[in-house]
């Protein structure tokens, strides 16, 4: 595992908090592998959350494996959304499609 950040420290939570706030607005979702997180899944989760409420949107967070996820509840919420959620989509199949 990675070296353990406190988050309370000012500058490596706000760092952290924005990096999950800018993939929430960017694809409604950010995962990580909890091996390479470098502050623990506990504070990385208080993270999200609040990355959630600087978006003043509801943020779910759960552990699957060994990764860690946050995703907007909300997400889609708009038409801009929409459209970025449809080509992720496409983008999945055209891969899946590349297999079979």
């Amino acid at each position: 595992m990675g070296e353990v950040i406190d988050i309370r420290s000012r500058k490596s939570g706000d760092e952290l908090l924005l990096v999950i706030r800018d993939a929430l607005v960017a694809k409604g979702s950010i995962s990580r592998d909890i091996d390479s997180l470098t502050v623990s899944v506990e504070l990385w989760r208080k993270a999200a959350r609040g990355a959630g409420r600087s978006l003043k949107r509801p943020v779910r967070t759960v552990i699957t494996d060994r990764v860690v996820h946050a995703v907007l509840a909300d997400w889609p919420r708009d038409d801009h959304e929409r459209r970025i959620q449809q080509a992720a989509l496409r983008a999945a199949m055209n891969a899946a499609s590349q297999y079979s």
